[in-house]
């Protein structure tokens, strides 16, 4: 199997829990075996923005104030690839929002990024019209209750799912992190995500930085979907990478070796080997 890895990051000087150059990361991607390492910097504005977020300036109230910081980390990225032997490609994890004006502000934005590919990752609860935006590390979760989750995590995973904006949807139960209580009850919204996910073809991950965070499912760490979801995921014939989700070099190939034996125990064939299928849908 193709040692792929879609899902790290490489800009320090952009997003501050970035610890590595971007030429960094990929020479330690070279040494680990890796024959494809794609990384992705996080492209997060909307004029609701937390103020939680407002000085740290991976987060933006919009996206013409950031827009240069973005086009800096694409060329960054693509100069250190030129140097080294390795296949590359350069993407962003977005997070996606369901109102109108940030979906046309979104798509305006992006014809000027030469990017490659699109990761949804969902790090704020927010209404479908964009009133309202709840930071998921910042806030206390343990306040909501679960039909409130379910409606602005999970309903918004799968609007973007169904917005045809992106190749990849990262971490699938990252709510797991903030609300490990709701374990239980959030089985009938994976299935309905799974089955979106294949109606679509979309591409999904089996995130080690759930173990490094030690979030835990039942006794032990475990990935982003728990496995126990893997089953399900196979079952829809979902399609599947192993991402490391790093944010400096040492954790790159974090539990590859543990994860791909996982996806293997649970039957998932459907993975990504064909990196030329990873590119822009918008």
């Amino acid at each position: 199997m193709k040692k792929i890895n879609i899902h790290a990051h490489g800009a320090p000087e952009f997003d501050r829990f970035v610890l590595n150059t971007p030429q960094e990361m990929l020479l330690t991607a070279k040494e680990k075996g890796y024959e494809f390492y794609g990384l992705v910097n996080h492209l997060v504005f909307h004029p609701q923005m937390p103020t939680t977020r407002r000085n740290d300036h991976i987060y933006s109230l919009d996206c013409e104030t950031i827009l240069p910081l973005w086009q800096k980390t694409i060329a960054d990225i693509r100069s250190a690839a030129a140097k080294i032997d390795i296949e590359v490609k350069v993407g962003f994890e977005v997070d996606f929002f369901r109102d109108t004006n940030w979906r046309n502000d979104f798509e305006r934005i992006v014809e000027k990024l030469d990017y490659d590919y699109l990761i949804c990752g969902i790090h704020f609860l927010s209404d479908a019209c964009g009133d309202k935006l709840i930071d998921m590390y910042l806030h206390d979760m343990s306040r909501l209750d679960y039909e409130y989750i379910r409606q602005n995590y999970f309903g918004v995973i799968k609007d973007a799912i169904k917005s045809g904006y992106f190749n990849c949807i990262a971490h699938l139960d990252l709510i797991r992190y903030m609300r490990p209580d709701l374990e239980a009850r959030i089985t009938n919204d994976m299935c309905e995500v799974a089955e979106l996910l294949s109606d679509s073809k979309t591409l999904t991950e089996i995130n080690t930085s759930g173990v490094r965070k030690q979030v835990t499912s039942g006794a032990k760490p475990d990935y982003f979907p728990a496995k126990h979801y893997l089953p399900l995921l196979k079952d829809c014939n979902v399609q599947m990478v192993i991402s490391d989700d790093a944010h400096s070099a040492n954790v790159i190939g974090f539990d590859y070796e543990e994860a791909e034996k996982n996806l293997i125990d649970a039957g998932i064939t459907n993975r990504l080997t064909d990196v030329s299928t990873l590119k822009r849908k918008i």
